[in-house]
């Protein structure tokens, strides 16, 4: 999986998949690493991070959830796939 944001792309590491034990959701174990674009004052460089992303209930298209950094940075994904038309 590759990541574009206004300022950054990421490159996947590793992902494992599972399943929620408690609602039987389709979980992603990810970790990443970010290159920012150095459009920010604050720039940090490369770093990795981790994340564990649900499968939305009602959209295949969907994964939230939270994400942890290296640089000790901290937020929530909101992920949805888009698909190209021909």
């Amino acid at each position: 999986m590759e990541v574009y944001t206004e300022n950054s792309e990421s490159e996947t590491l590793c992902a494992m998949a599972s399943k929620d034990a408690a609602f039987g959701r389709p979980i992603l174990y990810y970790l990443y690493r970010l290159i920012p674009k150095q459009t920010e004052k604050e720039y940090y460089g490369p770093y990795e991070g981790s994340a564990i992303l649900k499968l939305e209930h009602n959209n295949n298209d969907s994964l939230k959830g939270n994400y942890f950094t290296s640089v000790h940075r901290k937020g929530y994904f909101d992920i949805t796939r888009r698909t190209q038309s021909a």
